[in-house]
């Protein structure tokens, strides 16, 4: 299944688990889907990602996909100045390094990715490509 079929029956999945390889850049994300379903969400290429309020109930209450065709700067400034700050801290990106990850996205050499909760992990991810598995 790609990532773009994937995000239309998400809503309501759960995020059971996130695992990150700074070696790699790697980052997958562990989701269910009703109560059987189960993929794997291998991001590559990850520039910088966030993860905020993970608990023992993560639940998905939509998802965003920020890529050449689904494109609204200000909402991508400031998700990327999200992921590249901490709370207490401000992003560590320039204005200018800001704009040229917004020209990535626009070009569809990056592509920015936000989970919003309706409980639990918020998660934004920056990344170049992404497989989408099924899992047991």
């Amino acid at each position: 299944m790609s990532l773009k079929n994937l995000l239309k029956i998400i809503h309501d999945g759960v995020i059971e688990g996130v695992f990150f390889d700074n070696k790699q850049d790697i980052l997958i994300l562990f989701v269910r889907i009703d109560y059987e379903v189960r993929y794997e969400l291998v991001f590559k290429g990850v520039l910088e990602y966030r993860v905020l309020d993970f608990g023992k109930q993560n639940i998905i209450s939509r998802v965003i996909n920020y890529q050449k065709d689904n494109f609204c700067h200000d909402e991508i400034f400031e998700l990327l100045k999200w992921v590249s700050s901490n709370s207490d801290s401000s992003t560590y990106w320039s204005n200018d390094e800001l704009r040229k990850i917004v020209e990535k996205i626009k070009s569809n050499d990056l592509a920015l990715l936000y989970l919003e909760p309706s409980a639990g992990a918020e998660i934004v991810i920056l990344f170049s490509d992404c497989i989408v598995k099924m899992r047991n």
